[in-house]
């Protein structure tokens, strides 16, 4: 259970003493958004200015155009905060490191893995009080990782997907049915099909390395793909980045081991996986476009770097 899950009373909202001015932007298409007309984001809004806050709605008919206003609006914000899910979390820490703002999030997507590391409530009231606990007590200072390509820039709090990883991402973006976590199990069932192994050239501090790999993920965060623990040793704040290659393997095989990772108990095929840390690494290979956070980025090579308590996390 993350903190605060449990149900919150209106008696136990305690006025701030230094009230924020707070940009909280929605995802109007985020999982839960459409549910009701009481929507995550707006029940947060109005938790955090029963509080005292002030707080301006943002909701845009686009990822790009919410974007773009965020851009515009955040100078006159002391406080960022989205509401969504991973997607929602990773244009969060590109405005929020660019502004030098702090970072809140309201968990309302389908994997919610971001939410899942920094132990966010689910609840969008217990959530905003997360957020003002931080306002109030002291934030949290996590890694991100610094992605660049040819004329190509972005920052990701979670996991660079780059290989079939990424290819499964891709299938679950397009896909309206089902809500929640199970979505991507069925374009990874969907995505076995065309299982094969790829040359892949990685390059990590310094050091090249050649292989055939299924995949290769760089890694902030444990989780990826809605509570898949593919590096169930990674840290937010430890300065480390995680290179996870999967080796290659039949359908069958990876149909057999593929549900211990959610355990992370994957780890003990030590014939299959191999994890190296560092601080920066290249990675390459042909036909592969990356993923960050579930969002699509650029085809490789791409080059991740750490970048230590680049981001104050209200969490």
């Amino acid at each position: 259970m993350a903190k605060g899950d449990q149900p919150i009373s209106s008696e136990q909202l305690e006025k701030t003493a230094d009230p924020k001015r707070i940009l909280l932007a929605i995802n109007p298409n985020a999982a839960f958004a459409k549910k009701d007309k009481a929507t995550r984001g707006s029940r947060a809004a109005e938790t955090l200015r029963s509080i005292g806050h002030e707080v301006e709605e943002l909701v845009e008919a686009s990822y790009i155009r919410l974007e773009e206003a965020i851009t515009r609006k955040l100078p006159d914000a002391e406080v960022l905060v989205v509401a969504g899910g991973d997607g929602m979390m990773h244009l969060g820490v590109n405005r929020a490191i660019a502004a030098g703002k702090p970072l809140g999030l309201i968990p309302a997507g389908t994997g919610n893995d971001a939410s899942r590391i920094l132990e966010i409530s689910q609840d969008p009231v217990a959530a905003s009080l997360q957020i003002d606990n931080a306002l109030r007590n002291g934030s949290r200072m996590v890694d991100t990782l610094r992605i660049t390509g040819e004329g190509f820039e972005r920052y990701a709090f979670g996991m660079l997907s780059a290989g079939f990883d990424a290819l499964v991402n891709e299938r679950a973006n397009i896909m309206h049915r089902p809500k929640g976590p199970s979505r991507y199990t069925l374009a990874m069932l969907a995505e076995m099909a065309k299982l094969r192994p790829r040359k892949y050239r990685y390059i990590l501090d310094g050091v090249a390395h050649e292989t055939d790999a299924i995949l290769i993920a760089v890694s902030n965060n444990q989780y990826v793909g809605g509570g898949m623990r593919f590096v169930p040793h990674a840290e937010v704040d430890d300065g480390q980045l995680e290179v996870f290659v999967l080796k290659p393997l039949s359908r069958t095989r990876l149909l057999s081991v593929f549900p211990s990772v959610f355990s992370g108990k994957h780890v003990k095929y030590t014939e299959l996986v191999e994890f190296h840390s560092g601080t920066e690494v290249t990675v390459e290979a042909e036909d592969i476009v990356g993923y960050a956070d579930g969002e699509r980025l650029d085809s490789l090579p791409l080059t991740v770097k750490v970048m230590p308590s680049s981001l104050e996390m209200l969490a």
